[in-house]
């Protein structure tokens, strides 16, 4: 079937046009899934970073009777995420602190726990 149009060497136009739109499709359907995986992916690994910074600071309240700063945790490098987002312990007193994980661009959706493992933000919904 269309011989006629066939060169000796190469392909049609109308068959390598063909090959970038199918794949053209494929990209539409699964790049959007991968970004959402990925995203998911994200949203666990602040989770994470989270437990340890509340474990951290459950083990500083044992060796010195209050909660800790952020430095004061030596938590090391939370460098599975800290790419994308800034960590930080806020509202510290003696008996309270909250642990954020905030997102570095835009929309700076974030997650939190509390010394009671209350957890809270805009990614809690995305889990």
């Amino acid at each position: 079937m269309f011989f006629f149009l066939r060169s000796r060497e190469g392909f049609v136009w109308y068959e390598l046009l063909l090959v970038i739109v199918l794949i053209s499709i494929f990209a539409t359907l699964i790049v959007p899934r991968f970004l959402e995986v990925k995203e998911k992916e994200n949203v666990i690994k602040v989770r994470q970073a989270l437990e340890i910074m509340h474990r951290r600071q459950k083990s500083y309240l044992e060796e010195s009777g209050r909660y800790g700063l952020y430095d004061d945790l030596r938590i090391g490098d939370l460098g599975f995420v800290t790419r994308s987002f800034e960590f930080s312990v806020e509202h510290v007193t003696d008996s309270t602190y909250t642990a954020i994980g905030k997102e570095k661009k835009e929309p700076y959706r974030f997650m939190s726990i509390d010394q009671d493992s209350n957890w809270a933000g805009d990614l809690i919904e995305e889990e």
